[in-house]
């Protein structure tokens, strides 16, 4: 488990084609790397972004917390009502501390980039 990290999961009408189409076009949108996409029943992307040398060189307190190193995956399975739609985005800084304010930086970018895809991935009303 790691220091900083944010889960979600809702309903959504978009089909799991689109969805992989929409899920994978976000993460490029958002400058992430997709690193794993495996889909069959269940679609699956993994993704990261940042680096944990610049962050170390230059200090969370300096640098834009979308340059901080942190791993993201976004699941996508047919339900009952739509399609379910489970996301995970975490950081991935490794060893070191991760002071509340570094910590807080983490948490507030996790918050956009989540209600960002709940926006690509409309939930339910």
């Amino acid at each position: 488990m790691s220091r900083a990290e944010l889960r979600n999961e809702w309903l959504t009408n978009i089909s799991l084609e689109e969805g992989k189409t929409i899920a994978e076009l976000f993460c490029n949108q958002n400058g992430m790397r997709i690193d794993y996409v495996n889909y069959t029943e269940v679609l699956n992307i993994v993704a990261s972004q940042g680096s944990q040398w610049k962050t170390r060189l230059l200090g969370g307190w300096f640098i834009n917390p979308v340059n901080f190193p942190k791993k993201a995956s976004v699941v996508l399975q047919l339900a009952e009502g739509g399609t379910h739609v489970a996301a995970q985005i975490e950081e991935t800084f490794g060893l070191g501390i991760i002071d509340p304010h570094f910590k807080s930086k983490y948490v507030t970018y996790f918050h956009q980039w989540m209600d960002e895809l709940a926006i690509a991935l409309p939930p339910i009303k």
